[in-house]
């Protein structure tokens, strides 16, 4: 028996898998905010999906940036409580087992690669417009290399030879989810300035511009939540790409993510299949 996950910023969601090939059970609940409250939350949704079971090994995504040695926590504004805490030493205990952790974009990213908009597809960027932006790049069926991650969504976007390094602005300040509250003060789906979405439309074509200059995928998956919601379109998105001048023939395809919410358990299931099943 197996264990995979998805924890997220808002949502955790656990499932168990028999043979590694395919998701038999999974549960939804939300994320606490404390540290200490999360590991028992967690010890408990584990045990209601498979009772007094010792896991063969677990792997899933964990919402911030991780250490090098993908053990700890660097950064994480949404969860202060549970930066720095010993996450793969206390999720080991939790399953009495190895444990394999990744961020958590870049765990949907993998399904989304391997399971869903991008499969048969050698070279695969995912990128997630919500709260905050973040994405990944995944070859052949594994995550690309990086000593601490990949985080396309803190590339300055507003450079100009007058302005001051202070006042750089990254992708995710400007279109995402938590930057459309703090500039706006409403939930993006509630937000109908046309001006501000067809400035995004062509903000998020720069940003793909730029990603496709250092990562020339194949295909280039949108998920998150301001995609869920339709509040992109992919179509907007291609016209202006499409203007910018470009060295390469042709630009990537541009998909939408097809798994949803469980996007990150599917992710989770690949990761465990090649770090520790060795497939």
């Amino acid at each position: 028996m197996y264990l995979v996950f998805d924890i997220g910023g808002t949502r955790m969601r656990f499932g168990i898998t028999k043979d590694g090939n395919q998701i038999d059970d999974y549960k939804v609940v939300d994320t606490p905010e404390n540290y200490s409250t999360a590991l028992k939350v967690i010890a408990q949704v584990i045990d209601a999906l498979a009772p007094r079971t010792k896991f063969e090994a677990a792997a899933g995504g964990l919402p911030g940036p991780l250490s090098p040695l993908r053990d700890r926590f660097l950064r994480l504004p949404h969860l202060p409580n549970w930066e720095d805490k010993p996450i793969l030493q206390d999720l080991t205990s939790i399953t009495m087992s190895p444990v394999y952790l990744e961020n958590d974009t870049a765990v949907v990213g993998l399904g989304e690669a391997l399971y869903g908009a991008g499969q048969d597809t050698a070279i695969a960027a995912y990128i997630t417009i919500s709260t905050g932006i973040g994405g990944v790049r995944i070859v052949n069926g594994r995550l690309d290399e990086a000593y601490f991650g990949f985080e396309p969504g803190h590339h300055i976007l507003n450079w100009q030879p007058s302005r001051k390094l202070e006042e750089l602005s990254s992708w995710e300040e400007h279109i995402s989810g938590s930057a459309i509250k703090k500039k706006y003060n409403v939930e993006p789906h509630n937000l109908q300035q046309s001006e501000f979405w067809e400035q995004a439309h062509e903000e998020i074509a720069v940003a793909l511009h730029n990603l496709n200059c250092f990562w020339s995928p194949q295909v280039v998956i949108l998920g998150g939540g301001l995609v869920n919601a339709k509040l992109i379109n992919l179509l907007k998105v291609q016209q202006y790409w499409r203007r910018i001048p470009t060295v390469f023939p042709e630009l990537p395809q541009l998909k939408v993510a097809e798994l949803g919410t469980v996007g990150g358990l599917y992710g989770a299931l690949a990761l465990l299949k090649y770090k520790h099943l060795k497939e």
